[in-house]
């Protein structure tokens, strides 16, 4: 796998670019053309006294029973920001303001044939007491290097990424 990243002092250039309706050129349904199926997905890093909340997924297809954070894929007309909220309320019944997520990173990636862009945003403020709702069986607010196992294999190295370590942009390429 190769990994490129992109530290903090470039980190201007990925606020501007999401601040904008779209990223690339995508069809409905985050889509890009020649690409095939390009997924789009938007992650809440929720924090609260130097901790991070994180979710242990329950019926779902991917790593179900691994601890990750609340988000999921962008639908047809949502922004990032607005697809992070809303995943955010299905998942573990917080509310979110979307003007209020402050974009921290951006991962690029192609991993076993599936490709896509993950967008982080967090914030500590939020609405309601995070509980299981939809797509996960527990909750838990973690410091971000003492997560709960089994844990999302990306999770720790995006965590330290995008909130200690000044990246804002990354690639994981598989091959």
């Amino acid at each position: 796998m190769t990994a490129i990243t992109f530290g903090s002092d470039a980190h201007e250039p990925a606020a501007v670019a999401l601040s904008g309706r779209h990223l690339g050129r995508s069809r409905p349904g985050g889509h890009c053309q020649g690409m095939g199926d390009f997924h789009l997905v938007g992650w809440l890093v929720l924090q609260r006294a130097g901790r991070v909340l994180v979710a242990r997924r329950h019926g779902v297809s991917y790593l179900a029973g691994h601890w990750g954070l609340p988000g999921g894929h962008v639908e047809s007309g949502e922004t990032f920001a607005h697809a992070t909220a809303r995943e955010t309320w299905e998942e573990v019944g917080v509310r979110v303001d979307p003007a209020a997520l402050r974009p921290i990173g951006m991962c690029r990636y192609v991993d076993a044939g599936v490709a896509g862009l993950d967008v982080y945003f967090s914030t500590e403020s939020f609405e309601g007491e995070p509980t299981p709702v939809a797509e996960c069986d527990r909750v838990a607010w973690c410091k971000p290097d003492e997560l709960p196992e089994p844990v999302l294999p990306w999770l720790p190295a995006a965590l330290h990424q995008h909130l200690g370590g000044g990246a804002w942009f990354n690639e994981m390429i598989d091959g």
